[in-house]
Parts: C-alpha cells; sequence; structure tokens
C-alpha cells in the first residue's frame, strides 16, 4: 500500500495481492452525513514497478437507531386553540443514510391530536401535532403523548420521545350558584348582624379565572343595600338594619357572582319574587356585538302596559386565536446573501377586537447547528417581516426550519406556529480541487509508460472534486494545447482518464509533460 491513509485502513496479502480490511471500518466516522463513501486506496506494485489506485465505497449498515434532541418535552397549548390547530415538533436524528435514516413517524393513540409529516424535496421529514378535537382543561389538564421515529432499514430501529401537553387555562366558565333562587323567612325587629344564608357559588376555572367574588346585582333597591349587608369574599348575607313588616312585607335580593378573569363573567340568583334576562344559546361578538331587547310587563291594559328596553353591548373576550394565512412559507435565499436580507413576511389575523387583536410575532427558541435560531433570522415583531442575520452558505446548510410563533395581546393570549423552511441556493463560487498524489506540489509525480504501450493506454487519471452541487459541481477534464506533445495523449471528458492516442515511437520526447485543465458547469 502507498499511503499512510490505506496502510490505516487495508492490507495487501503479498502471496495472493489479496486486498483486505485491516481494522473495522465506521461509515458515519468516517464520512459523517455524506450520502457516498468511498476511500482511495494505492497499492504499489514490484516488478515492474506499478501504482494502482482503487475507490472503495464504504456501504451504510444500519446500526444506529434514532434519537431526539429532547428526550422529553412539554407542549403549553391554550383550552382554546382551534380544532386544526399545528404544532411542530422536533425531528429525530439517525447518523446512517439513504434506507437507513428515519423513514417514518407515528404517534401514540390519543383523544385530541394526529400526527402530520412533512417532506421536503431533499427527503427530510418534519413532524406535526394537528389538533382533532378542541382541548377542555376542565375535563382534561395534561395529556402525556409519544412521538416514535423509526428507520427504513431492515430489521427497522426506533427511537421515542415523551411528549406532555399542558392544557392552558381560559375563562370560559361563568360562576354558578347552587340555586337559582333562595327564600329565606325572617321574623320582623331581627337583630342586626343576624346571619340569613351563605350563598354559593363555584366556578371550576383556574386561578384568578376561578376566584368567585358576591355582589349586589344593579337593579337593587337602595332600601335592600339599607337593610342588608352582603360579604363579598364568604357569600354571607346578614341584617344591617331594622326590619319592619308594616313598612315591608317581602324584599326581592338580586345578587350576581363573578369571577377574577378578563374580561370577567358571572353568575346570578336572587332571594323570593324576580325576574331573569337568560341568554338562550351563546354569545358570539364577532357574529352579533348588540342586542336590544325590550320586556313588557303582561296582565295589564294594552294602554298602561309598561315596557323597560335594555340595550346590551356584548364585551368582547379573547377566545379567537391568531391564524397564519398559509399552512408554512418557503423561503429561497441565495448563497452569501448580505446579511439583513427580507427572507419572506409572515401574516396572520385575529377577529377579537382591541388588544385581543393585536398582534405580535417571534421567533421560538430552539438549536440550529449548535448555535440559537435566532442568531440566523430576525423577524419585525410588529409586520412579520423574516431577515436574515448573517450570511448562508449551502455548503454548510441546504435548508434551514424555523418555526414562527404569533400571540395576541389579550389576556392571556392566545398563540399560534406556523414553519418557515428557508431553502439556501447554490452559488458557484467554489473552484474545482484537484485530489493530488502525497505531495505539496502541483505538479503530480512521473507516470512511467512503456515503449511498447498501445494506443489507448492508461497513463493515470486526474481526480479533482467541487465543493459545489448540480450544474456547479458537473466536472469536465480538458487537455491544454500548451502540453508537449498533445497529439500523444487523450483525455477522457468527464472521467479524467489520461491514454495514449497512438503507439509510441522512439522520435517522441521521452519526457511528456501534460497540463490539465479542469472545469465546472457553472455559470
Amino acid at each position: 500500500l502507498g499511503s499512510d491513509e490505506s496502510l490505516r485502513h487495508f492490507a495487501v496479502r503479498l502471496d495472493s495481492g489479496a486486498l483486505v480490511v485491516s481494522q473495522q471500518l465506521d461509515r458515519e466516522r468516517l464520512c459523517g452525513a455524506a450520502a457516498s463513501c468511498v476511500l482511495s486506496v494505492q497499492v504499489v506494485a514490484e516488478n515492474p514497478l506499478q501504482l494502482f489506485r482503487l475507490e472503495v465505497e464504504i456501504l451504510d449498515l444500519n446500526d444506529n437507531s434514532p434519537s431526539f434532541p429532547t428526550a422529553h418535552r412539554t407542549l403549553r397549548v391554550a383550552e382554546s386553540a382551534t380544532v386544526a390547530a399545528r404544532f411542530p415538533l422536533e425531528s429525530a436524528q439517525d447518523p446512517d443514510v439513504g434506507t437507513n435514516a428515519v423513514g417514518s413517524y407515528r404517534l401514540s393513540p390519543n383523544s385530541h391530536f394526529s400526527l402530520d409529516v412533512k417532506q421536503l424535496q431533499d427527503g427530510k421529514l418534519f413532524p406535526e401535532l394537528v389538533l382533532e378535537r378542541a382541548l377542555d382543561r376542565e375535563e382534561q389538564p395534561e395529556l402525556q403523548l409519544v412521538l416514535t421515529a423509526v428507520d427504513g432499514g431492515s430489521p427497522a430501529r426506533s427511537g421515542t420521545a415523551q411528549v406532555t401537553v399542558v392544557v392552558l387555562d381560559v375563562n370560559d366558565n361563568a360562576p354558578t350558584f347552587d340555586r337559582a333562587t333562595y327564600k329565606v323567612q325572617i321574623p320582623e325587629n331581627t337583630p342586626v348582624g343576624t346571619l340569613l344564608l351563605r350563598l354559593n357559588a363555584s366556578d371550576p376555572d383556574e386561578g384568578s379565572n376561578g376566584e368567585t367574588q358576591y355582589a349586589f346585582g344593579v337593579h337593587t333597591s337602595d332600601s335592600v343595600r339599607r337593610l342588608f349587608a352582603l360579604d363579598p369574599r364568604s357569600g354571607e348575607v346578614q341584617v344591617s338594619g331594622a326590619l319592619d313588616f308594616e313598612e315591608s312585607p317581602f324584599y326581592e335580593i338580586y345578587v350576581r357572582a363573578h369571577d377574577g378573569g378578563v374580561p370577567e363573567m358571572e353568575g346570578h340568583c336572587v332571594l323570593q319574587n324576580h325576574f331573569s334576562l337568560v341568554s338562550r344559546e351563546s354569545l358570539d361578538r364577532e357574529s352579533t356585538s348588540q342586542y336590544v331587547v325590550e320586556l313588557i310587563e303582561e296582565g295589564g291594559l294594552p294602554a298602561l302596559t309598561p315596557t323597560l328596553t335594555l340595550l346590551l353591548n356584548i364585551s368582547d373576550v379573547n377566545d379567537n386565536p391568531p391564524r397564519f394565512l398559509q399552512p408554512s412559507y418557503d423561503a429561497f435565499l441565495p448563497e452569501n446573501n448580505p446579511p439583513g436580507s427580507l427572507l419572506c413576511t409572515v401574516s396572520a389575523s385575529d377577529p377579537d377586537d382591541g388588544d385581543n387583536s393585536r398582534l405580535v410575532y417571534s421567533i421560538e427558541s430552539g438549536q440550529v447547528q449548535g448555535a440559537p435560531t435566532s442568531s440566523f433570522v430576525h423577524i419585525n415583531p410588529d409586520n412579520g417581516n423574516l431577515y436574515a442575520q448573517r450570511s448562508f452558505d449551502f455548503e454548510l446548510m441546504q435548508v434551514l426550519p424555523v418555526s414562527v410563533a404569533v400571540r395576541d395581546s389579550g389576556s392571556p393570549p392566545l398563540h399560534a406556529n406556523v414553519t418557515v423552511y428557508i431553502f439556501v441556493l447554490d452559488q458557484n463560487d467554489h473552484p474545482p480541487t484537484i485530489l493530488h498524489h502525497a505531495s505539496d506540489s502541483d505538479v503530480l509525480a512521473p507516470q512511467r509508460v512503456p515503449l511498447s504501450a498501445p494506443p489507448g493506454y492508461l497513463v493515470t487519471k486526474v481526480t479533482a472534486v467541487d465543493a459545489d452541487s448540480g450544474h456547479n459541481a458537473w466536472l469536465s477534464y480538458q487537455l491544454l494545447p500548451q502540453s508537449t506533445d498533445p497529439s500523444l495523449f487523450h483525455v477522457s471528458l468527464y472521467t479524467g482518464e489520461v491514454r495514449t492516442a497512438r503507439a509510441l515511437q522512439d522520435t517522441d520526447v521521452a519526457a511528456q509533460q501534460l497540463i490539465i485543465q479542469v472545469m465546472d458547469n457553472g455559470d
């Protein structure tokens, strides 16, 4: 063997000339994620002295399992998230290549989410959760999901990641009294401070959304407020003034219970005779923002029938999350771009009102090649313009998936996510590189050709590589006329093989210098 690199991996049996492996070969250590792994081997034969070049291709073995960068991920989703909302997940990594790389994903059975897997042009897979059934924190505050990545090897290998979905509370429940009507009989002259009853309203929401306080209703008369006291925290109703049957045989006390959400929700009850205006169905401000209700008392003469007109303005609740106008975005960027280049604009809308519809865009935290995603791209939080933070190099990165989040300014804010796929386009910024022998010289070692060599005799082979891709890396070889005798040799246009064009003659110059040009097909 003619080089240290060859000696490290291979050996030649002197008796048979067989090329054997001298140590176990690890394709991932030798070639990383490259699709093709080829090692160059040089063999020297004596008597006559000849140099042979061999290319040994190392085939991939499915000896690695897919693995996720994060084994346990927590995903926070508001219970108001709309059906069909998408939530990107981390992709699994597998150092194997080809069919041995990650080939599919599956999600553990559950009642709310399905799995959608996107495939890019280069074959990479990106899993996303899709909400199939609306969430309800009061029904199920947390879901445990298992994401499994399976490679295409035989037998297949797999890896898993635990995904915990934490359902965030939205103020979607009003306080509810255990009874709609309370009736209490008390004698006149009952002492001040006597406890009449303790009201009880409950709210299944969380935190301030479920904290209940009590207050008299807006139609409560001044006499009721003077004679009765209501504790806003405990709901206790006590006598606070002198009760006289002759002054009034009964009192009607209208009580409301409201929670601490924004906006707050409330429930109602009454002590003795009352009327209540109740909703027949759920109210939607985005559909109807104002109602005019006319109340007419029955039983009187038509001309004397009193009416009461109520103007009900429906206040906005942050019940609509932002929606991106596209399920995903693609941006194409030529490599060597100047920093600050505009990549694309993501846009979302929200039908709510005021702060509930004011949107803020951001880049979700993540890592790309060991660096934060925010070091590669920047987004204008107000208009969704996405800019490049740095110059990109196609040879280092071909596609960059960026998860963009948008949230409204409601309380609590509602979120949406979208994935932007940034495709880096190759430019012809690398010249071909000729792979020399083990020498620092630009001139190859002399090749010996016997005088009896026939036409088409293989003299040597020039090998070159180009770091670009596609047409930019398509190489051609040409023998330049500056050579000693261009008519004596021929160079294969695409393989770089140098062969004799005719039989050698005694009159030919003994030492021939060939100048070979290697050119790519880029522009």
